[in-house]
C-alpha cells in the first residue's frame, strides 16, 4: 500500500541520514577556518568560530566595586567556540562558498553540516573507517 511505502522510503531516508559520515574517524581537531568566497565543494570541510556575549545585571552590596547605588552590577559574560562543518553533498552545496552561507551565520544549515562536539587545534583530513 501507499503508506507502507512511504513509510519504507521515510525510514530509509532517516537511516541515512543518521549515519551521516558513519564510513570517517572523527576530527582530533580544527579544520582549517573558513573563508567567504573560498572554493568549497561537497565534502570539504572547514572550521567556524562563533563569538557569544551575555549581559547579565547581579544585585550586590552597595559601595563595592562595580556595583551601583541601586544595589545592581552589569556581568558581561563571553564565550567563544569553534566546531569543524562539511559542505553539504547535495545540491545546495553551491552555497558553500557563499559568504552569506558561512557556517555559523544564520543560512549555514542550509549549506553546511556542524559536527557536534567542539573542536580545538589543528585537524588532520579525515581518514576513511574500513
Amino acid at each position: 500500500t501507499n503508506q507502507s511505502t512511504m513509510f519504507k522510503v521515510k525510514s530509509i531516508a532517516l537511516a541515512a541520514a543518521l549515519a551521516g559520515n558513519a564510513g570517517y574517524a572523527a576530527a582530533a581537531g580544527c579544520y582549517p577556518a573558513y573563508v567567504a568566497g573560498g572554493s568549497y565543494a561537497s565534502g570539504d570541510w572547514v572550521s567556524a568560530t562563533t563569538t557569544k556575549t551575555e549581559i547579565e545585571r547581579e544585585s550586590c552590596t552597595v559601595g563595592t566595586t562595580g556595583c551601583s547605588s541601586s544595589g545592581f552590577k552589569t556581568v558581561t559574560t563571553t564565550t567563544t567556540e569553534t566546531y569543524n562543518y562539511q559542505c553539504v553533498d547535495n545540491p545546495n552545496s553551491a552555497f558553500c562558498s557563499n559568504g552569506s552561507y558561512a557556517p555559523n551565520g544564520n543560512n549555514g544549515s542550509i549549506a553546511w553540516i556542524k559536527q557536534g562536539a567542539k573542536c580545538s587545534g589543528t585537524a588532520t583530513a579525515p581518514v576513511p573507517v574500513p
